[in-house]
């Protein structure tokens, strides 16, 4: 249960209170803002290699090597918004165009590299100080023993040491750091015999230097990779880590990777072009991003979304916590995080459910104004599908308004109403479990035996869906088992983690609009009490024999069973048999089997209850219900349905309740 203060505690507790509902909108995922992009530059000019950095002041800074003269051109505009001009290039040197240029900086300083474009192999820089406006000389960096380079990019710290990387002619990656104003050596990478083609090389600066390589296996299989190059965080200095895979097309498929950029922005946004050979051919830019801001090497990434560009070279990305920039060579676009929109003060009615299955909610909106007459519409953003809205339940109390941070959902649906001399807006809105259902798997994911916990196959499994798990409470099996567990194509991401949950004790559900894990155990305590300072309107109370009162579980040789004997002596057993080879010794079946039993009692109904709001609620929170009337007395039962109704007055008396579905313990 969300904590309350004391006087807001008073208010829902009182039989004269005044209900407050506030309600927003806003593009938004839980932890991250949802960029719709804004094209500002579409220019004819033939599109080549290029590179892009935002300067910590707001300037942006482009390059790009032409194919025609070979010349590097480079662009700053200084304080760049949606009004700036994108069209005035400068000259810098000239580059192998083929080769590309990488851009990175810290502060106001900015650091370019390029190939010469003569021996297409030797690395060169220039260095500025001031956020581009002007550049030191050309300059030799490295000159590798390698038969020409292919593709480089370069990522720097807050403190100024730099990464680069580049791949030569023989598809070999080599990795380069500045530490100190001297370059280490050229050093390859440990994968040489595995990916055998590189089409691509990105990389930005965390906490380590985060890289990302298109490419193919030497069976032909094209991916792309994420992986760490250490700075002495989670991975040792001068240190790879192991490779992942964040995409796949298997070999025949024609389907090809290549020119990704990286951004260490509000949490890593990734760029990459997938191209198709076949009849139909296309080349296509796709987009994708970790879910919360964190550990890159934890490699979970939401499924990559096509994006409406010319992707020749790719399309590079730039940004911050407030705002992305995308460029091609030819082509610039912007995205904002945008206002948070209230909706509080039109709110006329609003109904939301939470339960275990998922979660609705409708609201109905006064639009006597005509300010929602856009509604639906992109530029009317935020009101349009895939907004979220946030309700926050509160009361009027003796310090004022107050309320707690509450449910969240997604709009699914619009519709302006009129009739009667009225206009309104109602909103149809989904909770995250919508998100899960609408993500369905590519190809198969495999997990083997041993190697992955249950957590974190269960967060790979969320991120794909744009969705960051918190753990509030979990039991061993959910943190330390390693179950084989296999998502076949077209799978959906709600069923995958229905399946996975199902083996352990703990449950999963949306939390202020995020995923949550807690374990259940028959002990917990009341959070909170019912028919003593906070009043009942409507109870009843229900005794449900359950649907298996005796489970077991055939593991690998191990046979365990979990009974209910009081139900067992009523009902006489009704039993399920599982079989879960996972399942090893003679604890874990166990546990499986004590699992399935508690959660088949919190799928039982013990009840309904109708009362005030609670403000703080949640699902799966326990409650102590005393009604005399019923022959209650603090009697425990586990929250696991919240139906909150809100009506103003306008169309009927005022509503504003909560009708809680009840389990057993």
């Amino acid at each position: 249960m969300r904590s309350l203060s004391p006087t807001l505690l008073e208010a829902q507790r009182s039989a004269r209170h005044r209900p407050y509902l506030g309600v927003t909108v806003e593009r938004r995922l839980p932890h991250l803002f949802h960029p719709v992009f804004t094209r500002l530059l579409n220019t004819d000019d033939t599109p080549t290699r290029h590179g892009l950095h935002l300067t910590s002041g707001g300037d942006l800074i482009r390059a790009h090597v032409s194919r025609s003269n070979s010349k590097l051109y480079v662009q700053r505009v200084g304080n760049a918004g949606p009004n700036s001009s994108f069209t005035q290039w400068t000259y810098l040197n000239n580059a192998y165009p083929d080769a590309g240029v990488a851009l990175c900086g810290n502060g106001s300083y900015v650091l370019i590299v390029y190939v010469n474009n003569g021996n297409r192999r030797e690395i060169r820089y220039r260095e500025s100080s001031d956020d581009g406006a002007t550049w030191s000389s050309d300059a030799r960096l490295v000159y590798p023993s390698v038969n020409g380079v292919s593709h480089l990019t370069a990522a720097m710290s807050p403190d100024e040491k730099v990464g680069l990387f580049f791949s030569g002619a023989n598809n070999n990656l080599y990795a380069m750091r500045r530490i100190d104003d001297v370059w280490t050596a050229p050093a390859s990478w440990p994968q040489s015999s595995y990916v055998k083609q590189i089409d691509g090389i990105a990389s930005a600066y965390g906490d380590d230097w985060n890289v990302v390589v298109c490419g193919a296996t030497s069976t032909g299989s094209s991916r792309v990779w994420t992986m760490v190059y250490g700075d002495g965080t989670e991975q040792a200095r001068g240190q790879w880590s192991s490779i992942t895979s964040l995409t796949r097309a298997d070999s025949g498929s024609q389907v090809s990777f290549s020119h990704p950029y990286l951004a260490n922005a509000d949490t890593y946004r990734l760029f990459f072009k997938e191209s198709y050979d076949g009849s139909d051919s296309y080349g296509r830019a796709f987009w994708t991003f970790t879910p919360k801001s964190g550990s890159f090497l934890d490699a979970r990434w939401r499924e990559p979304i096509p994006f409406d560009a010319d992707p020749y070279a790719g399309v590079a990305v730039a940004g911050n916590s407030t705002a992305l920039w995308l460029s091609t060579s030819t082509q610039v676009w912007r995205a904002s995080a945008g206002p948070q929109r209230i909706l509080t003060g039109d709110l006329l009615e609003a109904h939301l459910t939470e339960g275990a299955a998922g979660g609705r909610a409708t609201l109905l909106l006064s639009n006597h104004h005509g300010r929602y007459n856009g509604a639906g519409i992109e530029s009317a953003s935020p009101l349009v599908p895939g907004a979220r809205v946030r309700f926050n339940p509160g009361y009027v109390t003796s310090g004022g308004v107050e309320h707690s941070s509450g449910p969240a959902y997604w709009i699914a649906g619009l519709e302006r109403r009129s009739g009667n001399g009225k206009a309104r807006l109602a909103l149809y809105l989904e909770d995250g479990w919508s998100l899960l259902e609408r993500w369905r798997a590519r190809y198969q994911h495999n997990w083997i035996k041993g190697y992955t916990f249950i957590e974190d196959i269960v967060e790979f499994i969320l991120a794909r869906a744009g969705l960051s798990l918190e753990v509030l409470s979990a039991s061993d099996t959910f943190q330390r088992h390693r179950p084989a567990f296999t998502i076949h194509p077209n799978a959906t991401a709600a069923s995958a983690v229905k399946r996975l949950m199902s083996t352990v004790p703990d449950v999963l559900f949306f939390r202020q609009g995020s995923p949550a894990v807690k374990q259940l155990d028959s002990s917990d305590a009341a959070d909170y009490s019912y028919g003593t300072d906070h009043p009942i309107i409507n109870g009843r109370y229900l005794y449900q024999a359950l649907r298996y009162n005796r489970i077991q579980t055939f593991g690998l040789n191990r046979l365990q069973e979990s009974l209910d004997w009081d139900e067992i002596a009523a009902m006489a057993d009704r039993l399920l048999q599982v079989y879960d080879i996972n399942q090893e010794t003679a604890d874990s079946a166990k546990e499986r089997s004590d699992s399935l039993l508690a959660k088949e009692r919190l799928s039982t109904r013990a009840g309904l209850l109708e009362a005030p709001v609670n403000c703080g609620l949640e699902l799966y929170d326990v409650v102590g219900v005393t009604d005399p009337a019923a022959g209650l007395n603090g009697a425990r039962r586990r929250v696991t349905g919240l139906d909150l109704k809100f009506r103003r007055g306008t169309d009927g008396p005022p509503v504003y309740s909560q009708t809680l579905t009840l389990s057993g313990v």
